[in-house]
């Protein structure tokens, strides 16, 4: 099954890079942006610390138990900011990290999931804590797994939000279809149909991810700034080519792996990206206290789209309520 399924990848791939040369033939998708690392203007909030060999900017609000809040793509630490505010305000020292190579973190050579869980622990250590509770979404979550996989004293509570652990993203045609980016993101296309007409790829990621949300232009805003900051869009599309390029070494965690901290999983039911069936098939990798909580009408991005329910859930389960 799984020859047949690399097969049917290949096939798929060339059929898309034939396609996309023949789309790029016949339309104009605009110019690409004349920007340069001054047009990233900074938050002044933004705080910069040294981990993993990167130089990391991160957003703090609040002192208490240290929360580490990942982002994922293609949003920004600027995402969290209604749940940042919210877990602030109930006594937890909030972390919103901008990750690897997005600006204004640094660009790095390799963006393999193994590399974006020693991030977080390394943040753990800079931060001058001995554990934290993780907070990731979707490539946020990856990393999260990764983390509490590597090193579980180091964290207290997981919280992973719209993404299974590896044991409910096993290849199949479902996901396939569910997620294709997965796949055209390996075109040497990618970049530009990240950058073209405007960026509207990004506002189609929204409306296809999370059906029935309309993205707050702030967000759009933020994403787009971000990524007109030279090298940023490469970085970003680095996470998923290190899943093709450096497969075998590219994670500790495998999906024959279990997963020994508490964890909490939360996911909207009309999330366009993974069949909810991934999540069941993951329960059992998870040994320790679990739950799993669906969202009814939230689609990819729940911590943008109900934020209050979002820091609801993860202050229940955190608290033990």
């Amino acid at each position: 099954m799984r020859q047949i399924l690399k097969i049917i990848s290949v096939a798929l791939i060339v059929g898309c890079v034939a396609g996309a040369i023949q789309f790029l033939r016949l339309h104009d998708l605009g110019s690409r942006p004349q920007v340069d690392v001054v047009t990233h203007n900074l938050n002044e909030s933004v705080q910069f610390i040294e981990a993993n060999s990167l130089r990391f900017g991160y957003l703090e609000k609040g002192t208490g138990p240290l929360v580490l809040l990942l982002h994922g793509f293609p949003e920004t630490a600027c995402s969290w900011k209604a749940v940042q505010d919210q877990l602030a305000d109930k006594g937890y020292r909030t972390v919103a990290v901008f990750m690897r190579g997005y600006a204004p973190t640094s660009l790095a050579t390799e963006y393999s999931v193994r590399s974006l869980g020693k991030d977080i622990i390394a943040l753990i250590e800079a931060l001058g804590e001995e554990k934290a509770i993780i907070v990731g979404h979707d490539w946020g979550a990856i990393a999260a797994y990764e983390a509490a996989f590597i090193a579980p004293e180091m964290v207290s509570n997981l919280v992973a939000i719209s993404i299974p652990h590896p044991r409910g993203t096993e290849p199949s045609l479902e996901l396939l279809r569910a997620a294709p980016h997965f796949l055209y993101y390996q075109l040497p296309t990618a970049e530009r149909l990240i950058w073209s007409d405007e960026f509207c790829h990004i506002r189609r990621i929204f409306k296809t991810w999370s059906p029935g949300f309309d993205m707050p232009e702030a967000e759009f805003t933020d994403i787009r700034k971000t990524m007109e900051v030279p090298g940023v869009i490469n970085a970003t599309l680095g996470y998923y080519h290190a899943l093709f390029t450096n497969a075998e070494a590219n994670a500790e965690l495998t999906a024959s792996d279990n997963i020994n901290v508490p964890t909490l999983i939360i996911s909207g039911n009309m999330d366009g990206t993974v069949p909810m069936d991934g999540f069941m098939a993951a329960e059992a990798a998870f040994t320790d206290r679990y739950a799993i909580e669906i969202i009814t009408g939230v689609g990819h991005f729940p911590q943008i789209e109900m934020p209050e329910q979002v820091t609801d859930l993860i202050l229940d389960f955190v608290t033990g309520e």
